[in-house]
């Protein structure tokens, strides 16, 4: 059974499960895909405020409905924390939720753009003992502009967190070209479903692994299946090197950088 680090399962709490009804059918769906654990991340910064505290006590009775229904699904607090200038003062203040308790927290770009001082703000949170994952970073046009800049976030102690959706192909062949390169250049550490619904972003984390499987290496699903586990566990994550070769095919140039995904 799999891990999943990132969903939007918490009822209420942002563009993710509008209520309790819709939570426990994400849940039920993310058994019969074959997940026994997720990570509950809701949004916090920009248009959410989440903190730690509603999190925690959201999941608490998210936790207690499923087992009272009989359903063998774990949730764990974490949070997608927006990168903003009050990120490192909300982590300090006890704010924001790293993943299940872990020394490791989940981040997304805002608007996909890399703010100024992104690596400072790496090299800030390696201070305070914090991992961070960087959520889909293949949705960002920065970075499918300029891959190579993350060779140096991640020598800097970024790890890569890829949609499922992407893997598969749900965002279109431009995403999926791009979330492919990322794994298999090593540069990806983690596979996640990013799940808001049972509908249009479901749990896709097992047809991705069978995608990888069968495109790139069985292995590579094992270490993304692994890594999870030692996020559940708090343990350390040694990324391989990053390969070269992270620009997208040129045969792709067609297709258009910008595409929007919200979430």
């Amino acid at each position: 059974m799999d891990i999943d680090l990132h969903c939007h399962i918490l009822p209420g709490l942002d563009d993710g499960a509008p209520d309790l009804a819709a939570s426990v059918a994400m849940a039920q769906q993310a058994v019969g895909a074959g997940i026994s654990r997720v990570v509950a991340t809701p949004h916090h910064g920009g248009a959410y405020n989440n903190e730690a505290p509603a999190v925690i006590g959201a999941v608490q009775c998210l936790q207690h409905e499923l087992d009272s229904r009989g359903i063998p699904l774990a949730v764990l607090p974490g949070h997608e924390v927006r990168i903003s200038d009050s990120l490192l003062g909300d982590l300090e203040a006890g704010k924001l939720c790293t993943l299940g308790g872990s020394r490791y927290l989940l981040l997304e770009l805002p608007s996909g753009r890399v703010p100024a001082g992104f690596g400072e703000l790496l090299h800030e949170l390696g201070v305070c003992g914090i991992v961070p994952i960087l959520a889909h970073p293949e949705r960002s046009s920065e970075i499918q502009r300029e891959p190579e800049r993350l060779r140096e976030w991640i020598a800097g102690g970024l790890l890569l967190q890829v949609t499922a959706g992407a893997v598969t192909g749900a965002f279109g062949r431009r995403m999926q070209a791009f979330a492919l390169r990322l794994c298999r250049t090593n540069a990806a550490h983690f596979l996640a479903s990013d799940a808001h619904d049972v509908s249009a972003r479901k749990w896709q984390l097992a047809e991705a692994y069978a995608s990888i499987a069968r495109k790139l290496s069985p292995d590579l699903v094992g270490t993304f299946r692994a890594n999870a586990e030692y996020v559940a566990m708090n343990e350390a994550i040694i990324p391989e090197a990053v390969a070269r070769g992270l620009s997208i095919p040129r045969v792709l140039d067609a297709w258009p950088f910008n595409i929007r995904v919200k979430g």
